[in-house]
């Protein structure tokens, strides 16, 4: 799927994040399954789709807060989605854009911005925004 380096990345990333903030037991465990997190975020857009039917194929979407990039991959090469995003983690948003250089996606689609002062999206933009996992991140909720 990805190239040793880049899993090894994913891995370091996943590892600290679960054991240094998280301090969960398995984070070991939890890391090596982020290696396959597009699979992960499949299963997620299947149950979305359940609760709320929507085309998503063929349009743009943003992802607020979007990790190490598994949904960005997954709109992409499962719905053919034009697909933007924030990340405000460094080393978050290097994994995206591996990711996406790894799989022929355009990289530049994502930067390094917090919700609460994005300056790469404009109103009325995007089709559909995804903001999952994000308010428990962010310092001011309402103005992200």
């Amino acid at each position: 799927m990805y190239t040793e380096i880049l899993k090894q990345k994913i891995i370091h990333y996943y590892t600290k994040y679960y054991r240094d903030d998280c301090s969960l037991p398995n984070y070991q465990e939890l890391a090596e399954a982020r290696v396959n997190e597009e699979q992960r975020e499949k299963v997620r857009m299947e149950k979305l789709l359940e609760i709320m039917p929507f085309d998503f194929g063929n349009t743009k979407q943003f992802i607020m807060g979007a990790g190490t990039g598994g949904l960005a991959i997954n709109l992409t090469q499962e719905w053919q989605a034009e697909v933007y995003g924030n990340e405000p983690n460094e080393e978050a948003l290097e994994i995206i854009k591996d990711k996406c250089k790894e799989r022929g996606i355009e990289a530049d689609h994502f930067n390094n911005e917090y919700g609460e002062d994005l300056k790469s999206a404009s109103d009325n933009q995007f089709d559909f925004v995804h903001c999952h996992t994000v308010i428990e991140h962010v310092a001011d909720v309402r103005q992200c």
